[in-house]
């Protein structure tokens, strides 16, 4: 059966409508959260604006005796069908931080429609107040710099898409954490803003934060390599006869065993697909080292978080410039925002196993 816009498409255990070309009528409808009928199947629409639309796929709650590929009359806006239902779910994220700290750059509708997709299930044990900060890689131009501090070089420049895509993400990670009681803090406000590896490391410290998560993707691998990247002791960075040794068992423990957490809720959450855990340079960096600076930097400033690290494949074919899909997105925040929830919940025992207390 050809999918057509106006079609229910069931997807990740969800019901979805089809509006990759934008059928007014059915936004009209959606926004006022009007029952759309179409033989004996009835689903009601949360109240989204219109632009979230845009993205092709908004989930909406489904009631019983839902069907998949269920068409809508295209006019089904123009007929008074059913009354007017009460949104079920709104898709506006809770504010992740106080008025005054609020980031300069909003998500986007697009991005708020994907975050209820990425949102854990309101039955899970939230965990207690922790603090997350959450690092969307990479930078809005190219950076290098020498960091004073270790004489190390640090180079990070603009990656398209994932630069942008990661910033999304980290915001759909965000919100959810969010409405599960997590304060959530992040290392960039935009896309487009250039942040040195180091002042990511610190800004830990600065917030107090309880664990980081940096998120990235990678355009030059298949979408099946997923991975976490762990820190291990002995590893190291180098630069003009300088070397800097990743020595700190705590950190190094609190890391791993988040990190299988992270792992088992992205396995879970994305059909079974295997999330390895690898070295930085295992990974494919070729800089010299096997160690991120980001990680490396973060164990200083605050060693009693762990750093997670998280990659995603996103090569489309033999094209490496295709962003990821509002789905593709939703699935990857989805199993991070579900993997840093189990951590922060096991995270009193993870440190007393660690030694951290």
């Amino acid at each position: 059966m050809t999918r057509q816009p106006g079609d229910f498409i069931k997807w990740d255990d969800q019901i979805y409508v089809d509006c990759d070309t934008f059928d007014d009528e059915c936004g009209r409808a959606a926004r006022r959260g009007r029952y759309l009928g179409a033989g004996t199947t009835a689903l009601a629409f949360a109240t989204v604006s219109a632009l979230a639309w845009n993205s092709g796929y908004v989930r909406i709650p489904a009631l019983d005796g839902a069907q998949t590929s269920q068409r809508v009359p295209a006019a089904v806006d123009s007929q008074n069908i059913g009354p007017t239902a009460p949104p079920t779910e709104t898709f506006t994220p809770a504010p992740t931080e106080s008025p005054s700290e609020s980031p300069s750059e909003s998500p986007t509708d697009n991005e708020t429609s994907q975050t209820a997709t990425a949102e854990p299930s309101p039955s899970e044990t939230k965990p207690e107040r922790h603090t997350v900060l959450l690092d969307p890689g990479h930078n809005g131009k190219y950076l290098k710099r020498l960091d004073e501090k270790s004489g190390l070089v640090e180079a990070s420049g603009h990656n398209t898409p994932e630069t942008e895509e990661v910033f999304s993400i980290s915001r759909i990670v965000g919100a959810a954490l969010t409405k599960n009681g997590v304060y959530v803090k992040y290392t960039k406000q935009n896309s487009g803003d250039t942040i040195s590896q180091r002042d990511r490391a610190e800004m830990a410290a600065e917030v107090d934060a309880d664990l980081v998560a940096s998120i990235h993707t990678d355009h030059s691998v298949n979408p099946l390599k997923r991975s976490q990247l762990i820190p291990k002791k002995g590893q190291k960075r180098s630069y003009n006869g300088t070397t800097v040794t990743y020595d700190n068992p705590t950190n190094e423990c609190l890391t791993r065993e988040a990190t299988k957490l992270v792992i088992l809720e992205r396995e879970a959450n994305n059909g079974g697909v295997k999330v390895t855990a690898e070295s930085f340079k295992s990974h494919g960096s070729q800089v010299p080292g096997d160690i991120t600076l980001v990680q490396l930097w973060g164990a200083e400033a605050k060693p009693d978080a762990p750093w997670i690290y998280s990659e995603l494949g996103a090569k489309k074919g033999s094209r490496t410039d295709v962003p990821l899909s509002g789905p593709e997105k939703a699935i990857y925040a989805r199993g991070l925002a579900k993997g840093i929830l189990h951590t922060l919940n096991s995270l009193d025992d993870i440190k007393r196993k660690c030694g951290a207390n």
